[in-house]
């Protein structure tokens, strides 16, 4: 019904079109080219930096040209760490471990004359103990010290092996849930849908809300620890629950990133949401993108014992 009505509005626009005088349009109009870099530091060994032209409004991210003989360089308090060098694939490398707690400053320079840069700080994990699942394979107690740094929840699962050992580490073959709940008194609710846990899935109601992929929660100053429980869908020996603790400018980006992707879900029909004014956040001096950080502390889902 809704591709029906979407149909009828297109008609008519077109109707109107042929009976009116229509001035055109030139979205291209004030087009800056600008350089966008993209960079997220993670606890290494290695690191990956994208370089690229930005495109006009209504091309798609395909049309961006690579930058592949830029001069791009990582520093730490102040002393280089070392020189991205480019790859098969047109992006640049780097190994590298970071230091928690240090800033680094990212420089890149292209052969046409840009110079861009853009700083950030590699966060410490995020202070939490797993103490395993409730009465189901649904609820998952954590105990939380104090923080510093906000940090972002996630589930990831591989239904199709089982890997019996607690040490196991996250695996490129697992994907995210795309919604969990958690009691934690911080939880952020700007990706918080309307509903509970499970109630989409014919299941009894979870205690917390649904989020949308991740549960982001904000720093807590204090001595006390916090306890409190995650709700997701995860099999026991197939799955883990991530928090990843963010820099102050991934957090911004991921939060902005998010919200839009939560506009284009709501009205996936509407033209008028791909020009909405929330844009994504970007902290690249004299360019577009993003340079952040984030630590991960994953956890191996298993009984409570």
């Amino acid at each position: 019904m809704m591709m029906a009505h979407f149909r009828l509005g297109i008609g008519a626009i077109f109707l109107l079109l042929s009976c009116a005088c229509v001035e055109t349009i030139d979205l291209e109009t004030g087009f800056e080219q600008k350089v966008v870099v993209n960079c997220i530091l993670n606890p290494g060994p290695e690191q990956s930096l994208s370089i690229s032209y930005n495109a006009p409004a209504g091309h798609f991210a395909r049309t961006y040209e690579q930058i592949k003989d830029a001069d791009a360089r990582l520093y730490c308090d102040g002393d280089e760490v070392g020189q991205f060098t480019v790859n098969k694939r047109g992006t640049y490398d780097l190994s590298l471990v970071p230091t928690p707690g240090k800033e680094y400053l990212l420089s890149v320079k292209t052969a046409d004359g840009n110079s861009v840069t853009a700083k950030t700080t590699f966060p410490e994990r995020a202070p939490i103990n797993y103490q395993g699942y409730l009465s189901s394979y649904t609820v998952h107690e954590f105990i939380q010290d104090s923080s510093e740094t906000p940090y972002w929840c996630f589930g990831l699962t591989m239904n199709d092996q089982i890997v019996d050992n607690p040490k196991a580490p996250v695996s490129s073959g697992e994907i995210m849930v795309n919604a969990l709940g958690c009691s934690h008194p911080r939880t952020d609710a700007f990706n918080a849908l309307n509903e509970p846990m499970f109630a989409s899935a014919g299941m009894t109601d979870g205690t917390t809300m649904a989020h949308y992929y991740y549960v982001r929660i904000d720093p807590v100053f204090n001595d006390a620890s916090i306890s409190f429980y995650v709700e997701a869908p995860l099999p026991v020996f197939q799955s883990h629950i991530v928090f990843r603790s963010v820099s102050a400018e991934y957090d911004t980006y991921l939060k902005t990133s998010l919200r839009k992707a939560l506009a284009y879900q709501a009205v996936p029909s509407d033209p008028t949401a791909w020009f909405d004014e929330d844009g994504v956040y970007s902290n690249i001096e004299g360019g577009l993108g993003v340079f952040g950080a984030y630590s991960d502390q994953a956890f191996f889902i298993f009984p409570k014992l």
